[in-house]
């Protein structure tokens, strides 16, 4: 286990301030001189990329060329160059306002210059790589090879929690789904919602109202941002990793998991699930609001439904490897990332049914009506079947068999949560 500490002075995630006395070009454009460049980050707002050179003629535009590590397009932006002794390019990047600008605390960067003069000539710089972190905090880490936990304050233990959580979850899940991590993980832990409350990107007043984001997984940057005070920090970890892992096996360019595939298998791989997922499930069966698993693609808009949502998803997916077993579904994921096929032509090619016909298959096992009967329902909810393991895994955390009509109070600020409780904030995961 590694432990570096990042004062604000030295680290690359802060000020980046590399000096490159030599020449960075080619042996017949060795026109130009890099005297020192910068990507000064003011967090949330934007990062300040500059460049300071010489030149042995007149310079005619400074190009920025920079990438997120794991995004898979290069941007190239025009730098503004100001004149004098020495020279100087700069450029603003805006890092808030939307998604679109967005980029996670923890997110590795590239970026290089290219000088051209009036007459088309080009130099380059050498490529420089830093790590964009949140300035307002001090960052101590942890970690393994493929896995560092950023923490600030005095919380090393939690960050060792965290770590040992997110490693275990790397092979009970990379069992499960016959795949690795492709490249390291960086996992960045807030100490509060005060923290916390200027990472995300801008939402709307009526969307983030009474919701705290307890974890959330950028799968394409290796990323995972996680609010550290909850009790429950283990099973947070141990779910946004599971996103990684199922990202790696089920996903790729232009394609998307749905979400009852995605956040089931997420919760399968938590570690320290709570109640509220299974209550939720229950309630549904009893009011008789179990949702078409063709509503599923996507999170519903409230948060009732929503929790709704990843119980049944969890039921669900436990459903598919208790029947089918765990290559099936490994080979379902495999299929799907290809691209090739829709989930209801993947699901026909692997299991041999579609999206309703798996619908009605669990709902069987349930003792439900299907989606075409009528639905009365139960005086009772029944009792729920739950997918174990395969016997090669680390144990992987079940629900509760045989719940009734009487439950346990949810908590408020599980990890697991997204439905109110009564007054006050709603958790969720990604």
């Amino acid at each position: 286990m590694k432990n570096i500490k990042w004062p604000i002075a030295v680290t690359i995630a802060l000020t980046v301030m590399l000096l490159f006395p030599g020449v960075f070009a080619a042996a017949d454009q060795d026109w130009v001189s890099v005297l020192g460049q910068d990507a000064m980050i003011n967090f949330p707002d934007d990062i300040v990329f500059s460049v300071r050179f010489s030149s042995d003629r007149p310079v005619e535009r400074v190009t920025l060329t920079f990438m997120v590590e794991g995004r898979n397009s290069t941007r190239r932006e025009p730098a503004t160059v100001e004149t004098g002794d020495p020279l100087s390019a700069e450029f603003v990047l805006k890092t808030r306002g939307g998604s679109s600008l967005f980029i996670p605390p923890g997110a590795v960067i590239t970026y290089s210059w290219t000088f051209e003069d009036e007459d088309g000539n080009t130099a380059k710089s050498e490529p420089v790589i830093f790590i964009y972190m949140d300035t307002r905090f001090e960052w101590d880490t942890v970690g393994t090879e493929m896995v560092t936990v950023f923490y600030n304050g005095p919380t090393q233990t939690r960050a060792e929690t965290i770590l040992e959580a997110s490693n275990l979850t790397l092979v009970n899940m990379g069992a499960l789904l016959n795949t690795s991590l492709s490249g390291p993980i960086n996992i960045v832990v807030y100490n509060n919602p005060l923290q916390m409350q200027d990472v995300f990107p801008f939402v709307s007043r009526t969307t983030s109202s009474g919701l705290i984001t307890l974890g959330q997984a950028y799968n394409k940057e290796g990323v995972i941002l996680i609010m550290g005070s909850d009790r429950r920090i283990r099973g947070t970890a141990s779910h946004e990793m599971s996103h990684i892992l199922i990202a790696e096996a089920g996903e790729g360019p232009g394609v998307r998991l749905p979400a009852w595939l995605n956040e089931g298998l997420s919760e399968i791989g938590n570690l320290e699930p709570g109640l509220s997922y299974d209550l939720a499930l229950l309630m549904g069966v009893r009011e008789d609001r179990i949702l078409p698993i063709t509503h599923m693609s996507s999170s519903p808009g409230t948060p009732e439904d929503a929790i709704l949502l990843y119980g049944q998803s969890r039921n669900i997916v436990g459903f598919m490897i208790e029947t089918y077993g765990q290559p099936k579904l490994a080979e379902l994921l495999r299929v799907y990332k290809s691209g090739n096929l829709n989930i209801d032509d993947a699901l026909m090619q692997v299991y041999g049914f579609e999206r309703v016909g798996l619908d009605n298959l669990w709902r069987d096992s349930l003792g439900l009506p299907h989606l075409s009967e009528e639905r009365t329902p139960p005086p009772y909810p029944p009792a729920f079947p739950w997918a174990p393991p395969p016997r090669s895994l680390h144990p992987l955390p079940r629900p509760l068999r045989g719940l009734r009509a009487s439950f346990p109070q949810i908590r408020r600020g599980s990890p697991s949560s997204r439905t109110p409780t009564g007054p006050g904030p709603v958790t969720r995961h990604s």
